[in-house]
């Protein structure tokens, strides 16, 4: 299991800042979040007419591209390409017919079973995954359980709120910790992408992933970075 760093965390953060905070949290690797008009501008950057013929090179890995909507396919097949490029995946919020091959792509849902039943007979079909986003709620009450245990055979990717920073939240059980215990119980070996529980979340979030003092390095670190997860 790898653990990332949605770019939902940091909204206005450029890309190279992106990888400053994974660097300083010791996260493998990135979720781009596209359609936001996000500070890494990754859209603008991979426009032909603004990118001509160079390809980007992010600071750090990135693992998944999550694309808003239902895209069209002329966009599905574009970003197909630079997610194959980047060895990436897709992130999709809609089921869609067609998918360029050899694009790997993850259906997103929440906690409604319907919509859970739709996203795993997709991805079946489709031969691809999904993707789970548990609500605050959810993790706090547990009922992620009966959801887990149907999405779990296509299972690629969660989209995680309330750990980071609300995880070191005194008194603030957010039921990341259980979560994530039952998933290393699975098996799963599949990445975790951090996002904050709400827009009022960003500060704490800014504050935790760019702070520059009270590091030190190597294994220490990496434990330190994680604390907050842990929860």
């Amino acid at each position: 299991m790898k653990l990332l760093l949605s770019s939902d965390a940091l909204p206005a953060a450029t890309l190279d800042e992106l990888g400053v905070a994974c660097r300083r949290r010791a996260l493998a690797g990135l979720e781009l979040v596209l359609g936001r008009g996000q500070g890494h501008r990754y859209e603008s950057l991979r426009c032909p007419i603004e990118a001509g013929d160079e390809a980007v090179v992010p600071p750090v890995p990135v693992y998944w591209l999550a694309l808003p909507g239902r895209p069209r396919l002329s966009e599905l097949m574009t970003w197909a390409g630079e997610a194959h490029r980047l060895g990436a995946g897709l992130l999709l919020r809609a089921p869609v017919e067609e998918l360029p091959r050899p694009v790997r792509a993850a259906l997103v849902h929440g906690s409604d079973l319907a919509e859970v039943e739709q996203a795993v007979t997709w991805a079946q079909q489709q031969g691809m995954f999904t993707c789970y986003q548990p609500e605050p709620e959810a993790l706090q009450q547990g009922t992620w359980r009966v959801v887990l245990a149907q999405t779990l055979p296509t299972l690629a990717h969660v989209r995680l709120p309330g750990s980071g920073p609300e995880g070191q939240e005194a008194g603030a059980p957010t039921g990341v910790g259980a979560f994530l215990a039952a998933l290393t119980l699975a098996g799963y070996t599949g990445t975790v992408a951090l996002i904050p529980s709400g827009p009022d979340r960003l500060p704490a979030w800014e504050t935790w992933l760019l702070r520059r003092r009270g590091w030190g390095c190597g294994t220490a670190a990496a434990r330190q970075a994680r604390a907050g997860v842990s929860r």
